[in-house]
């Protein structure tokens, strides 16, 4: 096997427990936790002003991490609260 065909599989079996890792979930009665988390990115952002470009603005990736937190009811109501960071420089 060569080292490309190699990387390919080690990136791709994390992304696929992750990824497949909601289907195990279980929405039952009771408190709940959780965590997220991913690569956070923007696109270029132009401010305009009568039609032109004044400024624009470039970010660097980042990183999202989360936190969350709440309490099921048996009749759907969920209330929850949540924790996100975010870093990217630009």
């Amino acid at each position: 096997m060569n080292r490309i065909a190699r990387n390919g599989l080690v990136l791709s079996l994390p992304a696929l427990l992750i990824a497949t890792g909601p289907l195990t979930a279980r929405a039952g009665d009771g408190p709940y936790v959780g965590v997220e988390g991913g690569i956070n990115w923007e696109s270029p952002q132009n401010l305009r002003q009568d039609g032109r470009v004044i400024d624009s603005l470039h970010f660097d990736q980042g990183w999202a991490a989360g936190l969350i937190g709440g309490y099921s009811f048996a009749n759907g109501l969920r209330p929850e609260l949540s924790w996100t960071s975010l870093q990217s420089s630009g």
